[in-house]
């Protein structure tokens, strides 16, 4: 990461005016799974709600873990010495543009989707430095989940997921997860349209949660400065 970029990626959020932001991250590849058109259906309710999107495909990167999970002693060799760090612009949205992330990606009963896994431990690395000045790698930014797959809501994959989040300092809206719960299997991508159809509840939910994060996000947007005492 070259020292412009980490300078942006440490300095302070500017004060947000106009629309809010809204993040989608996927770990998939565009357009080829069920957790990449819930990302889609969620971002078209947020922007019929007025909000600026923008779309983030993990499933195009090549995202390795951190070696420590996060627990790294800084610089982390993974998040600042690699100047072809292919994060760097997911980073800097996630960080310094976003007022709302949704991310969305597969989950089962006992493990998240490795990309998305490998994103949270490699936030937490960044937040290394952040800590030892007492300062808030996020703050006042709304965080929800559109998980696809055998997953269960109070499930181990999830509420890790969720605490990791809440950890960074991520603001959780009510109900911060709605998926697609398929069991064992999930639609081919022929089958998408197909699936949404004959479910429209499925659509629903993941609009529900997109309209729950910006309202949630419009209450504490007002402060985003990270030199706030952690309490």
């Amino acid at each position: 990461m070259d020292r412009e970029s980490l300078q942006l990626l440490f300095g302070e959020p500017e004060p947000r005016t106009g629309p809010l932001r809204v993040l989608g991250i996927s770990t998939g590849s565009p357009g080829a799974s069920l957790s990449c058109r819930l990302l889609d259906i969620a971002l078209e309710q947020a922007r019929e709600e007025g909000a600026e999107t923008r779309r983030r495909c993990l499933g195009e990167l090549d995202v390795p873990g951190c070696p420590k999970n996060g627990s790294c002693v800084w610089p982390c060799t993974q998040v600042v010495i690699r100047d072809d760090d292919p994060l760097t612009s997911i980073y800097i949205d996630l960080l310094h543009w976003s007022d709302v992330v949704l991310i969305a990606g597969e989950a089962g009963r006992t493990s998240l989707d490795e990309r998305f896994s490998n994103l949270l431990a490699r936030l937490r690395a960044l937040r290394v430095p952040l800590d030892t000045e007492g300062r808030l790698l996020i703050r006042n930014q709304v965080a929800a989940l559109l998980p696809v797959g055998d997953w269960e809501v109070d499930g181990a994959p999830i509420a890790e997921a969720l605490a990791k989040l809440g950890t960074l300092g991520f603001a959780l809206p009510a109900f911060p997860v709605a998926g697609y719960q398929s069991g064992c299997l999930l639609p081919p991508r022929d089958k998408l349209e197909e699936v949404l159809r004959l479910h429209p509840e499925i659509e629903a939910r993941a609009r529900g949660l997109a309209s729950r994060a910006i309202a949630f996000a419009q209450r504490i947007r007002p402060t985003r400065q990270r030199t706030a005492a952690i309490a």
